[in-house]
């Protein structure tokens, strides 16, 4: 975090960093099909505000923030891959017989998103006796590109071993579609706004 002020501008700005990595902490475990879960969220914010006498100011804002969420990858010889290699996982493998064990990557691995925001806001102040006015708008774009799509690579359902040996299934579930989706949203905030002190404790405001 860093601060710089002078007699009418004040500057400020901060960086956040946040990790988090979950070994092995999901899928088929037992059969060696577990995925990582990795959490990453960095933040970076600025502030300038501007003084123009003692009566107004004007506040400019911008920040960009970054989350990102993988489910994927191991310490296994990456028995499951990156949610970037989602169509090379194993298919996965079931049986009715509950004495066999399941294996592959279990339908809902790997998988990843990743939220970037932006977001500008602009702040404009003036006190005239009673009244407090403010005028601002605020942007905020959100880019998220997701990779998931449950069964991708399929899931196949057998009796028993024999039945897994001569390829007769009992059930399959495969998804067809794009397993990328690349998120995209603009939203805009304008408001303007009269806070009137009506009592010493108690406040009138008008507008948004």
């Amino acid at each position: 975090m860093f601060w710089y002020q002078t007699t009418k501008n004040h500057f400020s700005g901060r960086y956040l960093y946040a990790r988090n990595l979950s070994s092995n902490s999901d899928g088929a475990v037992a059969a060696g099909y577990s995925a990582d879960g990795l959490q990453l969220a960095q933040g970076y914010n600025f502030s300038w505000t501007r003084f123009v006498g003692v009566s107004t100011a004007n506040e400019f804002r911008v920040s960009y923030g970054r989350n990102d969420f993988q489910d994927g990858g191991n310490n296994l010889g990456r028995t499951v891959p990156g949610a970037g290699q989602l169509g090379d996982a194993l298919t996965f493998i079931t049986f009715i017989n509950s004495n066999l064990l399941s294996f592959g990557v279990p339908p809902g691995l790997p998988e990843g998103r990743i939220a970037n925001t932006y977001q500008f806001h602009d702040n404009w102040t003036h006190i005239a006796g009673r009244h407090a006015l403010k005028v601002g708008a605020d942007v905020t774009q959100v880019r998220a590109p997701i990779t998931m799509l449950i069964n991708y690579n399929g899931s196949f359902e057998f009796a028993d071993l024999a039945a897994f040996a001569t390829n007769s299934p009992d059930r399959i579930r495969i998804a067809s579609g794009n397993p990328y989706l690349d998120f995209r949203e603009t939203d805009l905030y304008p408001y303007a706004a009269d806070q009137i002190r009506l009592a010493s404790n108690l406040i009138l405001t008008l507008g948004d």
